[in-house]
């Protein structure tokens, strides 16, 4: 058995994450995870692909689907900030997010001017057996 360690850009370490549930908080970092492979690029993944990311248990596609636009919501009130000598930027990290339904999908997007937030995690596995 594995488990996989996520390191990411310090400006994560400045974002509460305390409104997440444990179900919310499992999806946006296993998007996260995905989603550095693809520098800013949307990504689709279908449900199952995110269940099986996130060891998801409930086979309620309507629960699901619930469960993913309530993180969605909380990810839109992260409070991404970062600040240099000249400026102070405040920015959405994912402006891009689609549940399809229909397809059992969902996609989303980095912010392409941020996208060094995302790509520069690292992710490391180490076996607990």
């Amino acid at each position: 058995m594995s488990n996989e360690i996520v390191k990411y850009n310090n400006i994560m370490n400045e974002v509460s994450f305390r409104k997440f549930n444990p179900v919310e908080f499992d999806l946006f970092f296993s998007l996260c995870s995905k989603m550095k492979l693809k520098g800013s690029e949307p990504i689709t993944l279908t449900f199952d692909e995110v269940k099986k990311l996130t060891n998801y248990s409930s086979r309620d596609k309507v629960r699901f689907i619930h469960d993913l636009e309530n993180m969605y919501s909380k990810m839109l009130n992260l409070n991404f900030r970062y600040e240099d000598e000249t400026e102070i930027v405040r920015f959405v990290l994912f402006p891009i997010y689609r549940i399809n339904k229909e397809k059992n999908t969902v996609t989303i997007g980095v912010n392409q001017e941020f996208s060094y937030v995302l790509n520069e995690i690292t992710t490391t596995l180490h076996d607990l057996n």
